[in-house]
């Protein structure tokens, strides 16, 4: 078998003849060795342009010109901020030499040309400037250093251009850090991929503008005065604040998932969170709208106008106080705590609703004692970039939160909505009755009575229609109460007349269905008409409130046709009455009559048995002539026989004259 020659060079270095100790191929290996180190030499300088400010024990170095140095005159150990944390405060020098590569010779030129085009690469890096001498803390330290000792403030700018999908963004980030506090520079650094991912730029002030916190709200008022100074199509919508001791733990997480939906939530300005001690403005998205123009002027001069307010947390106190008014609180939600300022928490613990978990936007270290200790922790976790907690924001829970929350709010406002319709309308309809009252009853209220009603009644309708207070439910409501307690004498006089009234009405309708009710035999051509207004009245009596004039009015209706009835009703009385008179008459002649005709009757009996028993004393005559003939002849045979006979003839005569 044939060897195969394996050379470790490349071919190209191969080629051609060794010529003693300077072959081709060796001069080559040199030649290239020359070019890789002036290349690696170059590169350093062009990527490396300044000095370090520091260097972390764990290995992280960051390019900042910010250089630790004795502050000129004193450091101020003893400053304490919001969370309790002691730290000092600094000098800090940003000068043009600090940050200068020192280079010569025929590569400067070359060198300066490619830094400033590379300067754009990493917006994390300060283009050298002018000398910037300022007096910086980290944010939330009691400054000692005053306004007036402001020689030329530093307001850093790290914008992107652009997310990643070419899209220019409407949101921005702002904070304030001051000093060399290296956890907050770590800190402020896990925001740098999130922002080139979404194309977020950063405002960084690194000098105090007013003394103690109250810089927080003036530095984002004059951000927010910047972009609305600029056309509406280039300026920013939206600035988020971030405090900080805030860590970005998933750059994935868009900051627009958590806005108001538009356009139903256009008038949503501000969104905040609470945790057990109130309001925590530690993360909060505002809107850049004249509206927050008003709300940061007002924290500023909170504690000017209101000194004898008791602001435990400051500015974070006077801006909770403002957005309990009416004029902020209407243009805020409360949002979750744990979409903006969530707490630490791990996954062997049982976690709050307001702690983090994987997959969360960030974590906020309020009020923690140790908090450069806990900061470095998670710190050392975000640097790590862990899949498990940098997860796709479609893959976390946010997106069902998100729609489930404003969900929510769009049936509290539709609820609200409903409420305030609701109230308005009632306040109308008792703003109508009590006009009514007072016309038909405000005779009988004295003077004060009166001009309290009117005065009560005049403030309810600017209430109504001003732009200010027609959507104020809990003033419209408050506004009634004061209405109706001014009114309340009104009332009682309505109420006294309505039980009048209400006897009256009630003794027309009761004696017109009485009339009706007796008088079942009438046709309905004439009890319709008085049903028809008896209907009319009852269903005015049901309605509330009562006008007293239709009541009257249907009152009198029903008496005129309730009398027209009775009339009706007396002339068919009278009319009966005759005709029952000529009825008993008639009945009257009918049984004299009928007595003549039974007396006759009588008579003519009588007078027949009378005839009848004269007839019948005849015809005994006649036959006891027969018989005393008879008897004469066998008078002397049968006069015993004819005793008898003869007593026997008279008995039976006897008796015939008694019937």
């Amino acid at each position: 078998m044939l060897e195969r020659n394996i050379s470790p060079l490349p071919a190209w270095l191969g080629h051609g003849r060794s010529v003693g100790l300077v072959s081709n191929g060796r001069l080559k290996i040199v030649l290239l060795a020359l070019v890789c180190i002036v290349l690696g030499y170059t590169v350093a300088n062009l990527l490396s342009p300044q000095e370090y400010a520091f260097n972390f024990d764990d290995g992280l170095s960051l390019p900042n010109p910010i250089q630790k140095q004795p502050s000129q005159g004193h450091i101020s150990n003893g400053a304490i901020t919001e969370s309790g944390v002691h730290e000092g405060t600094y000098k800090v020098n940003h000068s043009a030499e600090s940050t200068e590569t020192k280079s010569s010779g025929k590569f400067k030129g070359l060198h300066d040309s490619i830094v400033d085009k590379l300067s754009s690469w990493d917006p994390w890096r300060e283009k050298p400037a002018s000398t910037l001498n300022t007096t910086t803390s980290s944010y939330g330290d009691v400054l000692d250093a005053q306004p007036g000792n402001i020689t030329q403030p530093t307001d850093q700018l790290i914008d992107p251009g652009s997310s990643f999908a070419g899209e220019r963004q409407r949101i921005g980030k702002c904070t304030v850090i001051f000093g060399d506090n290296r956890v907050y520079e770590r800190a402020l650094r896990t925001h740098e991929t999130h922002n080139k991912m979404h194309g977020y730029p950063l405002h960084i002030l690194r000098q105090n503008i007013l003394e103690d916190v109250w810089t927080k709200p003036a530095y984002i008022l004059s951000l927010v005065l910047r972009e609305l100074a600029k056309p509406e199509a280039e300026r920013l919508q939206w600035l988020l604040w971030v405090d900080a001791d805030t860590i970005l733990l998933n750059p994935y997480i868009p900051v627009e998932i958590f806005l108001p939906p538009s356009p139903a939530f256009d008038d949503v300005h501000l969104m905040v969170s609470h945790d057990w001690n109130g309001l925590n403005n530690g993360v909060f998205p505002i809107r850049v709208h004249r509206w927050s123009v008003e709300l940061l002027s007002a924290i500023i001069a909170f504690r000017h106008y209101l000194p004898d307010e008791n602001l435990v947390f400051r500015d974070q106190s006077a801006m909770g106080f403002l957005l309990r008014q009416r004029k902020f609180k209407t243009h805020t939600v409360d949002a979750p705590q744990r979409w903006f300022n969530a707490y630490q928490g791990e996954h062997n613990e049982t976690l709050a609703p307001f702690q983090v978990r994987r997959g969360d936007f960030l974590v906020h270290f309020a009020g923690v004692g140790d908090r450069n200790e806990r900061m470095t922790y998670w710190l050392e976790r975000a640097e790590q970039h862990l899949p498990d907690w940098e997860i796709e924001t479609q893959h976390t829970s946010y997106p069902s939160e998100v729609q489930e929350f404003w969900g929510e709010q769009g049936g509290i406002r539709a609820s609200l909505q409903y409420k305030l319709d609701t109230a308005r309308a009632e306040a109308y309809e008792i703003l109508d009755q009590t006009k009514g009252r007072m016309k038909d009853y405000g005779e009988r209220l004295t003077d004060p009575e009166r001009e309290a009603v009117r005065k009560q009644e005049q403030v309810l309708e600017v209430v109504l229609i001003s732009e200010d207070t027609e959507d104020d439910l809990e003033r419209i409501e408050q506004v009634v109460k004061e209405y109706e307690t001014a009114a309340r004498p009104l009332n009682e006089q309505a109420e006294k007349a309505n039980k009048i009234l209400m006897k009256e009405a009630h003794d027309a309708v009761f004696s017109a269905e009485n009339t009706v009710l007796s008088h079942s035999d009438l046709p309905d051509s004439e009890t319709s008409l008085i049903q028809e207004k008896v209907d009319i009245l009852k269903e005015l009596i049901l309605q509330q409130p009562w006008h007293k004039e239709e009541v009257h009015t249907a009152i009198e209706e029903l008496r005129t046709a309730h009398t027209q009835l009775n009339g009706k009703l007396d002339k068919l009385e009278a009319l009966r009455k005759e005709v029952e008179e000529v009825e008993r008459m008639q009945e009257l002649a009918r049984k004299t009559k009928e007595e003549d005709e039974k007396k006759a009757a009588d008579a003519k009996k009588l007078e027949e048995e009378q005839k009848k028993v004269k007839q019948e004393e005849d015809e005994g005559k006649a036959r006891a002539k027969d018989e005393e003939k008879k008897a004469k002849l066998d008078e002397e045979a049968k006069k015993a026989v004819e005793d008898e006979l003869f007593k026997d003839e008279m008995r039976k005569a006897s008796e015939a004259i008694d019937a």
